[in-house]
């Protein structure tokens, strides 16, 4: 299968884009179909390089590799969109027209009828001030658990004036490791026979993803001794991660679990000699995902495993798996220098003995979610521990 290159549309404005109201019953349901999913990219779009593709898959077709998954056009175009007024009442009005003509026809094409009608409830609803919700659903074959782990995230708009919102921005590593969490709980010691009062912490948790998949398997599985810390750095980040956690387990519930959100300064960390709880004490399980951007940040996130993730009291202590730190970041030109640092920064299990090591390396391929057939965008996930051999 030969790849295909040509250039997906760029976003336009709905008004621009779509066939005028009047025209839709002349409409065939094929075309129709593909202005409601254009109207999805703009007001509930796929996170891009977040769709796992399996060998079999890659055997089939020729890939093309791409770093774009940081902030395009399309991802502005979107935002703009999204918050503009007239724009999205242009869309109410043009849906509203589409679900009244579907409905008199005699045979109904269910499955755009059901994506026009809840993209009505979003353009009113949180997406009109701009603020975006996605529904994220990851298959789980546990016995113990649902067959998928379900998390419902907003997303606030992306401040231009501030690189750093992207933290608020839910992005294609966090799918991967949420992913991960769910097929195989085992990995990542959450288990019942974990040690009681197993302690999961999330370093730059942005939207919260990784945390809350984390969150819902330990509650799923009966772990209701567990302790779930996420962080962050900024303020408007770490409010919208407040919310995200709440929205996910709330406090009138019954979660069974004990979740929380708290600041956390990489840089400053390592040299503070009082921590607050729930930080002044090392954690079982520490998960990260998209977090490497900056070139000091290997240096800053080794600093802090230091002191956050738990060291064995080796050899007398044989849990499995051990103390483990879970790293997924893209491998992308952009940031290559940034992402090339975490295996200088933490050397190989061969090369070092008594400090923290990688312990395993894998590659992971994803759709793009470019609209171009076969563009691949590559993940690494490290497994990060002490090497107390």
């Amino acid at each position: 299968m030969i790849l295909q290159t040509q250039a997906p549309d760029r976003l336009a404005a709905p008004s621009t884009r779509l066939p005028a109201i009047a025209r839709i019953s002349r409409e065939t349901p094929g075309e129709l179909s593909n202005c409601v999913a254009y109207l999805r990219k703009i007001y509930n779009p796929q996170v891009r390089g977040s769709s796992r593709i399996r060998e079999s898959v890659l055997d089939e077709v020729r890939v093309k590799f791409t770093a774009d998954i940081s902030i395009s056009d399309d991802v502005e175009a979107a935002d703009e969109l999204r918050a503009d007024a007239f724009e999205r009442s242009y869309s109410l009005r043009w849906l509203s027209a589409l679900v009244a003509h579907l409905s008199c026809l005699e045979e109904v094409p269910e499955k755009t009828l059901d994506d026009a009608t809840s993209l009505i409830a979003l353009c009113a609803g949180p997406a009109s001030a701009g603020i975006l919700t996605r529904d994220f659903s990851f298959p789980a074959t546990h016995p113990k658990l649902a067959p998928s782990i379900d998390v419902r995230l907003t997303d606030i708009p992306l401040d231009n004036h501030d690189f750093h919102s992207v933290g608020a921005q839910t992005w294609g590593g966090a799918c991967v490791l949420a992913e991960a969490i769910a097929e195989d709980p085992a990995s990542f010691g959450f288990t019942l026979d974990a040690p009681r009062g197993l302690r999961v912490l999330e370093l730059g948790a942005g939207t919260g993803l990784v945390g809350i998949a984390a969150g819902k398997v330990v509650q799923a599985l009966g772990m209701n001794d567990a302790r779930l810390v996420a962080t962050d750095f900024y303020d408007s980040v770490l409010q919208n991660l407040a919310s995200n956690i709440r929205s996910n387990f709330p406090a009138d519930g019954d979660s069974g679990v004990t979740f929380e959100c708290h600041r956390l300064d990489w840089e400053a960390f390592p040299r503070e000699t009082v921590q607050p709880a729930p930080l002044d004490e090392p954690f079982d399980v520490v998960l990260g995902a998209d977090i490497v951007y900056e070139a000091e940040h290997a240096t800053w996130i080794k600093n802090c495993l230091e002191r956050l993730l738990r060291k064995p009291t080796w050899p007398s202590e044989h849990t499995t798996p051990p103390p483990t730190f879970h790293l997924v970041i893209p491998l992308r030109p952009t940031f290559d220098n940034e992402s090339s640092t975490i295996e200088s920064v933490f050397p190989t299990a061969l090369q070092a003995s008594g400090s923290l090591a990688i312990k395993s390396k894998e590659l992971i391929m994803c759709d793009a979610g470019s609209g171009v057939k076969g563009e691949i965008v590559r993940y690494a996930y490290y497994r990060i521990g002490w090497n107390l051999s």
